[in-house]
């Protein structure tokens, strides 16, 4: 299954994190993010993928580099990947 039909050629992806807005800055995000960079790496991938139309700043933060920038219907998406 694609994530992101643009660029269904990559694979695994990251997607659908979400932390409620009263709940940010407390550091979930990173955890949900970690266990998951941690699970993929456990099954041997050494590379993940991610877009986000707005967060694409946090996960810099925790080491994930932008690719490029995709214009989709709902609006522009940044497309990054991380070497884990």
């Amino acid at each position: 299954m694609e994530d992101l039909p643009e660029r269904a050629e990559l694979f695994p992806w990251l997607a659908g994190v979400w932390v409620q807005p009263e709940c940010r800055g407390q550091g979930i995000a990173r955890a949900l993010v970690g266990r998951v960079e941690a699970a993929a790496l456990a099954l041997g991938w050494t590379r993940l993928h991610l877009y986000t139309a707005g967060a694409a700043g946090l996960y810099a933060r925790l080491g994930w580099a932008a690719t490029e920038t995709l214009t989709r219907p709902k609006g522009p998406v940044t497309l990054m990947a991380k070497r884990l």
